[in-house]
């Protein structure tokens, strides 16, 4: 009897360890092309590729059984601490490979959740190898759960830098929602995140430039079960750039893009994306587009 008992005791211990991770690696190639256009004539095509590492840290064990495996992190309310790493290359369509320019970023975060009170902090560094500019961004952040399945924050990001030219600095604010919304009793569920944020430039170099503006970026799930999210998210960013003696520049950004994960097993993810995207600028005399699309592949470790 004690026997049975001690072997039944060690097979429930090991399925609940199944359930619980403490370290997150998300490894994701991105590419893609943008294409100038200016007054109709269209200038020459960029290629992009991306290498992104993300790595996360969770000081507690995170519990996979709460609902849609892609939400655990917040249906635990987990306080994290997080590292990123992204390489940028780009160049001009089938030229040599010794013309491309890249971008290196690093960036080192935290997320503290201490009885519902929701503290985040980042810092982050990036620097273009082709001309030298460098940019440094710092931001924090706080706000709360609002039951165990939705939360609002709000937070300021400070950013400054310089390039060969001149330098800049300027900051944004926003405001964050996330809810998680489950489907009676069955395993279906959602998620929606939406972020709404005031942004504000100066650019002091051969000419000093202002521009204040402000964008939307809204992300829908839809989990059929909870290994597998299916969504969609749209950016949005709209702004004025200002410079004295010249007519103001509109400009307008825009994103759009639907994506897919699975968990075949519990330690793993595959996702994939595709994604268009347009940046218009504009004064009384000329207009500046770039139209662009591309595809990224994402892999995640858990344990």
């Amino acid at each position: 009897m004690l026997k049975r008992t001690l072997l039944a005791s060690a097979i429930l211990a090991c399925a609940s360890s199944t359930h619980a991770y403490n370290f997150e690696g998300t490894y994701t190639l991105s590419g893609g092309t943008t294409q100038p256009e200016m007054d109709g004539d269209k200038g020459d095509k960029q290629e992009l590729l991306d290498h992104q590492v993300d790595l996360t840290v969770y000081l507690q064990d995170i519990d996979v059984s709460k609902g849609a495996w892609n939400e655990a992190a917040f249906l635990n309310k987990a306080s994290s601490v997080t590292g990123s790493m992204l390489l940028e290359e780009r160049k001009v369509e089938d030229s040599d490979d010794d013309d491309k320019s890249t971008t290196n970023s690093f960036s080192l975060g935290g997320r503290a959740v201490v009885n519902d009170f929701i503290f985040d902090a980042s810092i982050a560094t990036s620097k273009d190898n082709d001309d030298g500019s460098k940019t440094q961004m710092s931001s924090f952040g706080f706000g709360s759960y609002i039951g165990d399945n939705h939360s609002v924050t709000g937070d300021v990001t400070f950013r400054s830098g310089d390039d060969f030219v001149g330098s800049f600095n300027g900051f944004d604010l926003g405001a964050n929602y996330h809810g998680y919304f489950p489907v009676g009793t069955s395993e279906m569920s959602m998620s929606l995140d939406a972020r709404a944020s005031i942004i504000s430039d100066t650019y002091n170099g051969v000419s000093d430039t202002d521009s204040t503006g402000g964008g939307v970026d809204i992300v829908f799930t839809y989990f059929p079960f909870p290994q597998f999210g299916l969504g969609a998210e749209l950016q949005t960013l709209s702004r004025t750039i200002s410079q004295p003696g010249a007519d103001d520049v509109d400009e307008t950004r825009a994103r759009s893009t639907i994506f897919a994960n699975w968990y075949p097993v519990e330690q793993f993810r595959i996702g994939a994306q595709f994604y268009a995207q347009n940046q218009e600028l504009e004064n009384d005399d000329n207009k500046l587009e770039n139209n662009g699309a591309g595809a990224a592949l994402d892999l995640r470790i858990r344990f």
